[in-house]
């Protein structure tokens, strides 16, 4: 014996078969083209020297370390969480005690820098970093400071 339902099943194939398939517009991105693609660049035009051209956009990557770790030790702790953003050099750098050491002193300096080291050592496993991003303080920038327990 046949079940109903097996004797509907080709009538509905037929009835899909039957409908018009769909037209789509193919569009053209030749953007997509570009991926993958590394240009070097060339001198501008008219220029006789056989140096090659080293692009203005990539001037960070030619920064020696020394005079990088002097621009970001004159940075705020938020500019420094934005130049962490640019490339992984700049992020590794960025991670250096050092600057978090300055931005939680200045932060809470009334406490004074032993009360701050043994705070950092006691809540924070000794890491400056995780201190300035995980204690509560008063923000200075202009931007309104909500603690995160309210």
């Amino acid at each position: 014996m046949t079940s109903d339902f097996s004797l509907k099943i080709p009538a509905e194939l037929e009835a899909a078969s039957q409908l018009r398939t769909a037209q789509f517009f193919v569009t053209k991105r030749p953007w997509l083209d570009l991926y993958g693609v590394h240009i070097r660049p060339v001198a501008p035009f008219g220029s006789a020297s056989s140096k090659p051209f080293i692009d203005p956009a990539l001037l960070h990557r030619c920064l020696p370390d020394e005079l990088l770790f002097e621009i970001f030790a004159r940075m705020t702790p938020y500019n420094l969480g934005k130049a962490a953003c640019v490339c992984r050099k700049w992020r590794y750098t960025v991670r250096n005690p050092v600057f978090w050491r300055n931005a939680c002193l200045k932060a809470w300096q009334i406490f004074g820098v032993v009360e701050n080291y043994k705070i950092l050592q006691s809540k924070y496993d000794g890491s400056w970093r995780k201190m300035w991003l995980s204690r509560p303080r008063i923000r200075t920038d202009g931007k309104m400071y909500l603690n995160k327990y309210f």
